[in-house]
C-alpha cells in the first residue's frame, strides 16, 4: 500500500508539474509570449522604493477614516493615520486577450487606517489588517528603522477583488518603519515565474516599483536566471520597465504589460534590437530638448561626443538634494543635468520638469512625481549605465576628481 500510495504522490507530482512546465511552455518560433506568474511574500532583496504613512488632518477625509473604528483599550494618545495602498483597480488579460479592468470603485477604498499611540513608554502602530475598523484583532506592533526590519517580517493586508463576474478575497504583504525620522511603507511581495523556450529555462520577477501598490502600478521585469543558474546581485540596470526589452535565448522581446489581476505577464518577440532607442541600457539614447535656467531652448545634440548624466532629484527624501550638491562639486568632465519636480527646496541648477517646455525629459526619464533614476550616457549616445543617484560614487568612479 506505502509503495502505491509513494506511485501515486509521484505521478501526481510528475503531473502537475507537467502542467506548470506546459502552461509556461513556448517555443523559439512564438511571437507573443502569454505567461502566468504566482504572488509570492516577500522582495528577495530587489531594489525597492518606499512610500509615507500620510497624516489624518483634513476634515472630510479624517471624518471618512474615523468613522465606526473600534479603539483596543490599553494605547495612550491615541490617533489615526492612514497608508494610500492602490488595491484597485486591478487588471485582468482575458484567454481571448482582452484587457479588462477591475469594477468601479471609491477612491477611499485604496486607504488605509493606522492606529498610532503610545504603550509601555513606546511608539506602536497598529494596521486594519483585515479592513474592519476594528482594530481589537490586529497585531501591536513597535516602529523599526528599515535597516532592522528582519528578512520576511512582512505584513498581511487582506482586501477583495471584485469583478463582472465574482468577488473573492486576497492577501498581500507590506513592510513598515522608519528611515530619516518619517514612518515608511512598501509593498513586500513580488510575482515569479519560469518560461520554458525550447530547451532553455528562464527565472523572471515582477516587482512594483511603486510604494503601496498591490496592483502592479509600475511593474518592473527581472531576468533573475537562466537554465538554472541565477545573478548573484540584482542592479538598477537589471529592472526593465514596460516597454523595454529582455533577451530570451536567441531573441529579444519586448515587456508589453504585467496583469496582478489575472497573474499574466505578456512578452511580444521584437527584431532589430540593436537599432531601438530608448532609456534602456545598451540601446540608443533618444533625443530630447528642454528650457535652462536662462529661459533658453538646448537640445540634447549639444552633449554629442561627451558623457552626459541625468540624474533624478525629489523633496520626497531631503537627502537627495545634498547627495546632487555633492554630485557637481566632486566629478569633471561629465556633463549633468538634474532633473526635479516643481523645484522648490532644491539646487537652483535642478530643471523643474513639472514645466510644458521640459516634458521631454519628464516623460523619458522620470515619469513619476520622485525619482532617484541616473541615466549615463556615453560619447556613442547610447545608454551606458542605471543607478541609484545615492550610489552615485560607486559608478561615477572615472569622473570623480582626485
Amino acid at each position: 500500500m506505502k509503495t502505491l500510495l509513494l506511485s501515486m504522490g509521484l505521478l501526481l507530482g510528475f503531473i502537475l508539474n507537467a502542467q506548470t512546465n506546459f502552461q509556461n511552455q513556448f517555443t523559439s518560433s512564438d511571437d507573443t509570449l502569454i505567461i502566468q506568474t504566482t504572488k509570492m511574500k516577500g522582495d528577495r532583496g530587489f531594489p525597492h522604493m518606499f512610500g509615507l504613512i500620510h497624516s489624518t488632518d483634513t476634515g472630510e477625509m479624517e471624518g471618512a477614516l474615523k468613522s465606526g473604528i473600534i479603539f483596543p483599550e490599553g494605547i495612550n494618545e491615541i490617533g489615526v493615520d492612514f497608508m494610500t495602498i492602490n488595491f484597485k483597480p486591478f487588471k485582468f488579460y482575458e484567454p481571448n486577450r482582452e484587457i479588462k479592468y477591475q469594477s468601479d470603485f471609491n477612491k477611499m477604498e485604496n486607504l488605509v487606517p493606522v492606529l498610532k499611540g503610545v504603550k509601555n513608554g513606546q511608539d506602536i502602530f497598529i494596521i486594519d489588517q483585515n479592513r474592519n475598523k476594528d482594530f481589537r484583532d490586529d497585531t501591536i506592533r513597535y516602529f523599526t528603522h528599515l535597516d532592522q526590519i528582519v528578512n520576511n517580517e512582512g505584513i498581511p493586508i487582506k482586501y477583495s477583488i471584485d469583478t463582472d463576474r465574482q468577488s473573492y478575497e486576497e492577501i498581500s504583504w507590506i513592510q513598515v518603519g522608519i528611515a530619516q525620522n518619517r514612518k515608511m511603507i512598501s509593498n513586500y511581495q513580488h510575482e515569479q515565474t519560469t518560461v520554458y523556450i525550447d530547451s532553455e529555462s528562464f527565472d523572471i520577477r515582477i516587482v512594483d516599483f511603486q510604494p503601496g501598490s498591490f496592483e502592479y502600478f509600475d511593474p518592473k521585469l527581472i531576468l533573475l536566471g537562466q537554465s538554472g543558474i541565477e545573478k548573484d546581485t540584482i542592479l538598477m540596470r537589471d529592472l526593465l520597465k514596460v516597454d523595454d526589452y529582455v533577451k530570451l535565448g536567441k531573441h529579444y522581446y519586448q515587456f508589453d504589460g504585467f496583469y496582478a489581476g489575472s497573474h499574466t505577464l505578456v512578452l511580444v518577440k521584437t527584431p532589430d534590437f540593436e537599432n531601438k532607442v530608448g532609456v534602456q541600457v545598451g540601446i540608443q539614447a533618444p533625443q530630447f530638448s528642454f528650457k535652462n535656467l536662462n529661459g533658453d531652448t538646448i537640445e540634447s545634440s549639444k552633449f554629442q561626443g561627451g558623457y552626459l548624466l541625468i540624474a533624478n532629484v525629489s523633496g520626497c527624501s531631503p537627502s537627495s538634494y545634498t547627495e546632487y550638491s555633492n554630485l557637481l562639486e566632486s566629478t569633471k568632465d561629465l556633463g549633468i543635468i538634474g532633473l526635479e519636480y516643481e523645484n522648490s527646496s532644491g539646487p537652483q541648477s535642478l530643471i523643474d520638469v513639472a514645466e510644458d517646455e521640459n516634458q521631454d525629459l519628464y516623460k523619458l526619464f522620470r515619469n513619476a512625481y520622485s525619482s532617484y533614476d541616473c541615466y549615463i550616457i556615453d560619447k556613442e549616445g547610447l545608454i551606458a549605465d542605471k543607478f541609484s543617484l545615492f550610489e552615485w560614487r560607486e559608478y561615477l568612479g572615472e569622473f570623480i576628481k582626485k
